[in-house]
C-alpha cells in the first residue's frame, strides 16, 4: 500500500516574505509553508505543510496556540485579511477574504469559507461544507444565520490592522516582556 505522506526531512522549507512576523521562537511552521507579506504569528501556533501546501496571503493574523493542517494532498488556502482567534484550528481548503475565524472554532477538511465571513467562537464547520460569502455561521455544526453586517465587517479589519501593529511593535522592542525577553534560537536575548 503506497503512502501519500512525506517524511518531514523530505517537506520544502518554508517560504517567508520578508516582512512577515512571529511574536516568540515558540511558533512551529514545517514543510510546505508559504507566508506573505505582513503575516503575525502568534504564541504557540503550529502550521504544518508535511501533508500539503498551507498558504497565507497578505496581512493573515493567527493568533495564540492555533493550529494550521491539511488533509493529504489537500492544500490550505488562507486568503489577505484573515483574522483568526485563539486556540481556533484551520483545517479546510481555503478561508476568504477578510474572515473572521473565533475564539475556539474549529474548521474541518475540506471547508470553503467565503469571503467576508465570520465564523463565530467555538462552532464547527464539518467536513466539506462550503460557507456562501459575508455570512455568519455558529454552531455545532456551524449554520449560516445571518449575513453579516457593515460593522462586523469592519470590527474584523480593525482587528487585523490592530494586531499587524502590534506585531510590528514587538519587533521594534517596544512592547515589554513581563518575565525577560525570551532567547533567540541562537540563544542570545
Amino acid at each position: 500500500m503506497k503512502s501519500n505522506s512525506r517524511p518531514l526531512s523530505r517537506c520544502p522549507a518554508p517560504r517567508c516574505a520578508p516582512r512577515w512576523r512571529s511574536s516568540r521562537p515558540d511558533v512551529v511552521v514545517t514543510g510546505d509553508v508559504r507566508l506573505s507579506h505582513g503575516v503575525n504569528l502568534w504564541y504557540g501556533t503550529v502550521i504544518r505543510g508535511d501533508l500539503a501546501t498551507v498558504t497565507l496571503k497578505q496581512n493573515v493574523n493567527i493568533q495564540d496556540n492555533c493550529v494550521l493542517h491539511t488533509d493529504f494532498d489537500v492544500p490550505l488556502l488562507i486568503e489577505e485579511g484573515v483574522v483568526a482567534g485563539h486556540s481556533a484550528v484551520l483545517h479546510g481548503s481555503r478561508v476568504g477574504r477578510d474572515c473572521l475565524v473565533g475564539i475556539g472554532a474549529r474548521v474541518l477538511s475540506g471547508t470553503d469559507i467565503g469571503e467576508e465571513s465570520i465564523v463565530a467562537a467555538g462552532s464547527v464547520v464539518t467536513e466539506g461544507k462550503v460557507i456562501p460569502p459575508r455570512s455568519l455561521v455558529m454552531g455545532i455544526p456551524a449554520r449560516v444565520v445571518r449575513q453579516v453586517t457593515d460593522e462586523e465587517l469592519a470590527k474584523t479589519r480593525m482587528i487585523n490592522r490592530r494586531y499587524r501593529e502590534m506585531a510590528e511593535r514587538y519587533a521594534r522592542g517596544e512592547i515589554d516582556w513581563p518575565y525577560g525577553k525570551p532567547a533567540s534560537p541562537s540563544g542570545r536575548a
